[in-house]
């Protein structure tokens, strides 16, 4: 919960800062307000909008009991989940620009190692938690058939100690 939260106002601000954020056209910084929302306007705005504001109406509904189970059935959430994906696209297109304007060698690869050593502790991350669900998951309480998750007393710790170990 705390992270989808995070995540929402996250995406929330992005929208704002979007107005903000300057651009290039043909070479050409451009800072001018009116020229930064119109072209906000015209490529990510809607996206943006399609997509955070499902996550608000999402996140509000599932606070009460009585929409959730109608918001979870209709098809269309599912794909409004599924437009998060677009987000990427406009991740990795910012992530380009900034390998761009990198002029020094040293510096791009040492952003590229970071980036590099980023996704090698997300996917370390991943594996450790999946790993850890299959524990928890084939446990059945036996003695007999106990997991590695019981054999090791895991269940009775603190989750960050369960983390960090």
């Amino acid at each position: 919960a705390f992270f989808g939260g995070a995540s929402l106002l996250y995406w929330s601000g992005d929208i704002v800062l979007t107005f903000f954020t300057g651009f290039y056209q043909k070479g050409t910084l451009i800072m001018l307000p009116g020229r930064i929302a119109w072209n906000y306007f015209r490529t990510w705005l809607f996206l943006d909008s399609l997509i955070t504001g499902s996550d608000w109406i999402m996140s509000i509904m599932s606070s009460t009991n009585n929409f959730v189970g109608i918001l979870k059935s209709i098809r269309f959430a599912r794909f409004m989940r599924s437009l998060r994906l677009l987000r990427l696209h406009k991740i990795s297109k910012i992530w380009q620009e900034i390998q761009d304007n990198i002029n020094s060698e040293s510096v791009s690869i040492s952003v590229e190692l970071i980036f590099l050593t980023t996704g090698l502790i997300l996917l370390s991350h991943l594996f450790a938690c999946s790993w850890y669900a299959i524990g928890v998951m084939g446990d059945d309480g036996s003695e007999e058939a106990a997991s590695w998750v019981r054999q090791h007393n895991m269940l009775d710790k603190d989750i960050w100690y369960c983390y960090s170990t």
